[in-house]
């Protein structure tokens, strides 16, 4: 632990200011908050000091008023870069703390987590939890964020689809947070459990087995109650199958949308392929290896064989897989059944209403502002629906035409 950052981790609790020579360099949250209205122990913070000489640990008492409203604004506490005095850090750093913590107690601010300070009139006082919503790798286990693990790391629990999976993580890097199952199955009668926690003031991590929590995954149910209690949800980002495929497959990214599995039953799910066949954006899908190949051609059946698509599978891992070409191709490409996570890309549906030679005015247009021929196309493409190729072909024509 870096000099400065001793010198600067502190703890709240309530009544007055004081340093204490010993003790752990944490921050403690309200009062109340735990188990027989002891303060629970919680992250960092940090002080913005370059450097320092702890001599001892500076514990921050702040007299806080049961009656302040909650907070919302994170408040740093920040000296500027000024230099902690190396012979004596500790007194330095609280009175920078208590100068900056007073002041904003005096406003109705009011202590939280990781050593914020957080003001927001419109909600009753009360202890908040945090649900940060992680996301993990999809595959390659060294694709997992910094923050993240951070946040694993510090986080009270860790709730995971499965914990035997999520252990796997947590061990690689020696985390040793306690894993709780939060899956399909179990997510109703666990969400109360964790708004009891969240409202005793828990940091808790929700992560799905790979990816992005919710995405196909469960937590939805949880993340809308913790929200609407008034807890923070807090996003952590990282590896996403959707964005993997969709980047990887040539296809055109923007717009696009996620339609995760589609139904299992057959009414349902030939009524949903009808609507998605008519949608201009590059579609994503999910879908498991057993049912590729019947996809793959109930795909060609509704949207057309010549639709270009993309299958994507095992992102990410040692037997990463991707085929791209017509629906028809690919339906012969995976006639056998494939291993691993899958991930289908199809281009949106092109309309004919509109005649590229009939654009040859704006095509010219734009060339003569300096406009590519390929950016041209594809922004005609996607404003008129006219094949990308034949209005990149006479792009071509008139550019020659203009040299």
């Amino acid at each position: 632990m870096a000099d400065a950052e001793r010198a600067i981790r502190a703890g709240f609790e309530r009544d007055h200011i004081e340093a204490h020579a010993q003790g752990p360099h944490r921050v403690f949250s309200q009062p109340g908050c735990g188990a027989a209205g002891d303060p629970r122990l919680l992250g960092p913070i940090d002080g913005g000091f370059r450097s320092a000489v702890a001599a001892g640990t500076p514990r921050l008492h702040l007299d806080e008023d049961p009656q302040a409203p909650a907070a919302r604004d994170q408040i740093e506490f920040d000296t500027a870069g000024a230099d902690v005095p190396p012979n004596d850090p500790v007194p330095f750093a609280l009175q920078v703390l208590r100068s900056q913590a007073l002041s904003l107690l005096s406003q109705g601010a009011s202590v939280r987590r990781h050593g914020m300070l957080q003001r927001d009139p419109g909600r009753d006082r009360h202890c908040m939890g945090t649900l940060y919503v992680v996301a993990t790798p999809i595959g390659n286990l060294e694709d997992v964020t910094l923050r993240s693990l951070r946040i694993l790391a510090e986080v009270d629990q860790v709730l995971a689809e499965d914990t035997r999976r999520t252990r796997t993580l947590l061990d690689r890097h020696q985390i040793s947070t306690r894993a709780r199952s939060l899956h399909a199955h179990n997510e109703a009668a666990r969400s109360e459990e964790v708004l009891a926690d969240l409202a005793a003031g828990a940091a808790i991590a929700l992560v799905s087995d790979a990816g992005t929590p919710l995405v196909s995954d469960p937590g939805e149910r949880l993340v809308a109650r913790a929200a609407e209690a008034g807890h923070d949800v807090v996003p952590i980002p990282g590896p996403s199958a959707v964005m993997s495929a969709l980047v990887a497959s040539g296809l055109l990214a923007t717009p696009f949308t996620f339609v995760g599995f589609l139904p299992r039953k057959a009414g349902a799910r030939g009524a949903r392929l009808s609507e998605l066949a008519a949608r201009s954006e590059t579609l994503v899908l999910f879908e498991s290896p057993k049912r590729l190949a019947a996809t793959l051609g109930e795909l060609a059946k509704a949207f057309g064989a010549d639709r270009q698509a993309c299958v994507a599978r095992e992102l990410t891992k040692l037997h990463e897989e991707i085929t791209r070409g017509t629906l028809a191709a690919l339906v012969e490409r995976h006639a056998e059944e494939p291993r691993g996570e899958i991930s289908i890309v199809v281009a949106g549906a092109v309309s004919e209403d509109v005649d590229a030679e009939s654009l040859r005015p704006l095509i010219k247009t734009a060339l003569e502002r300096g406009e590519s021929a390929r950016d041209l196309s594809t922004a005609l493409h996607r404003e008129t629906g006219a094949p990308r190729r034949e209005i990149y072909r006479i792009a071509l024509e008139l550019r020659d035409a203009l040299r």
